[in-house]
């Protein structure tokens, strides 16, 4: 069977943590489907899905892999917010089955029923999100902020680890550096129950220090060059990584042996390995790595507590016992392209 996947393309110079989603995707269906074959469609190409369409409407749908697709259009949208569904999904009748899809809030404070009702009180999302139920049939979500609010609007789908914790899968494993990943330094949006960015840095920089005295090699990482090139000067003296390629990126994480930081996409694939991960939690997102079993530590919390609770960590979640409900919303979508496009759980 073939699957169009809406993603964000491996030559991408931005966030890698995207590639690690549906690279752990194309592993669950490829072990689902032996003979599946994909096109890839980048997702911030309008011209892409052009170039592709025949392939999307000869299949009769795509899959949505990954991305904060659920958050109030009024603070931010894209493209795959509104003409995606206006241009090209309802028109010509096609459905989108989103997979491992999150929230969009900055505040890592803000509460399920504060998201919820700030989504459905916004009419341009509240409009989007009708139309996405009758043109958006199988769903996941990573974490529970998106799970709430599908929730409130009575929009079927299931609450499961992100595709990520697959993306490490095949790849043998060492257990040589301990990964520090910092959030990006445009990406962090600072608001008074939040640390400064320099706060949160001078804090990575003891972690690093403990870390070294503990004998273990800590390394700072970004993933992806356009992050990496604007943090790279504010490490001075430390060691840092920064991947020019997926793959560089991908055999990196497959050499750590956990990580700690605040990046979601470098946790959960090393969850995936059963490498211990701590994170700081730096806006909704975060509440998918519970789902792996992954300790949260307060942006707040001194050097010293955040090593410790690292060392400390418990064992993530065994991954077999998920697939089998992956399989099962892969079926709704092998059941859809042979003609029944009535899809209920």
């Amino acid at each position: 069977m073939h699957y169009p996947l809406l993603v964000r393309l491996e030559s991408s110079k931005g966030n890698l943590g995207d590639i690690l989603i549906w690279k752990g995707l194309v592993h669950l269906i490829q072990k689902y489907d032996s003979e599946a074959t994909f096109t890839l469609i980048d997702k911030f190409s309008e011209k892409s899905l052009r170039a592709n369409f025949p392939v999307v409407k000869d299949c009769g749908f795509m899959i949505f892999a990954g991305t904060p697709q659920y958050n109030c259009l009024d603070d931010w949208s894209f493209w795959w917010d509104t003409d995606l569904w206006t241009r090209y999904i309802v028109p010509h009748n096609l459905r989108v089955f989103s997979i491992a899809g999150g929230s969009g809030s900055v505040d890592p404070c803000e509460t399920l029923e504060s998201f919820t009702n700030r989504c459905m009180s916004s009419v341009k999302t509240y409009d989007n999100l009708k139309v996405r139920k009758l043109f958006n049939p199988t769903l996941s979500v990573r974490d529970q902020h998106a799970h709430h609010l599908l929730q409130a609007l009575c929009i079927d789908h299931r609450l499961l680890p992100c595709t990520a914790g697959w993306s490490l899968m095949g790849i043998p494993q060492t257990n040589e550096f301990v990964c520090l990943s910092l959030p990006g330094v445009e990406h962090y949006y600072e608001q008074s129950h939040k640390p400064s960015f320099k706060q949160l840095l001078d804090n990575f920089k003891q972690v690093y220090r403990l870390a070294k005295q503990a004998g273990l090699q800590p390394v700072f990482s970004s993933p992806g060059r356009e992050e990496g090139d604007k943090i790279s000067p504010l490490l001075e003296g430390f060691e840092h990584f920064i991947p020019e390629t997926f793959n560089e990126w991908q055999n990196f994480l497959s050499r750590c042996v956990g990580s700690i930081g605040c990046r979601i996409h470098t946790a959960i694939p090393m969850a995936g390995q059963g490498k211990r991960s701590v994170l700081l939690p730096t806006d909704s997102r975060h509440t998918a790595v519970g789902l792996y079993g992954i300790s949260i530590v307060d942006l707040f919390s001194q050097p010293e507590d955040i090593f410790s609770a690292w060392t400390s960590a418990k064992q993530p979640i065994e991954l077999i016992d998920v697939e089998a409900q992956y399989f099962e919303l892969f079926n709704h979508i092998k059941v859809f392209q042979h003609g029944n496009r009535t899809i209920s759980y």
